[in-house]
């Protein structure tokens, strides 16, 4: 929707420049058109900003639940693991980490850190 805004804004601009006399109401109009135009441009990327935050947010905090209810795992390379130990929701929450039973509570964490 922003590159729709972007054209269409050229397309007032250029309209304004070639046909639009200062001053006159159709000049304030498409200033107007321009202005709510822009306006809708800056919301968009708002929402996508806030978009981005709440997955973030969403992520961070299904870590933290991994972290907390899974299960303790077989070692690995001597550091504690995290399994699902068949809850089919910690296996949901797996499969959208992108992580794999007996994963290193090292891993877990570092997925926070990288924002991955």
């Amino acid at each position: 929707m922003a590159n729709k805004n972007v054209e269409a804004i050229e397309v007032i601009e250029t309209y304004k420049r070639d046909y639009s006399y200062p001053g006159t109401h159709c000049d304030r109009m498409l200033k107007l058109a321009i202005e709510a135009l822009e306006s809708m441009q800056e919301l968009e990327e708002l929402r996508e900003k806030q978009k981005k935050c709440e997955c973030k947010d969403l992520r961070e905090a299904l870590i933290y639940m991994v972290g907390q209810f899974a299960y303790g795992g077989k070692k690995k390379y001597g550091q504690d693991t995290v399994c699902t130990g068949g809850m089919s929701a910690l296996e949901i929450a797996f499969d959208v980490l992108g992580i794999k039973e007996n994963t290193t509570h090292k891993k877990l964490w570092s997925l926070m850190e990288d924002g991955e």
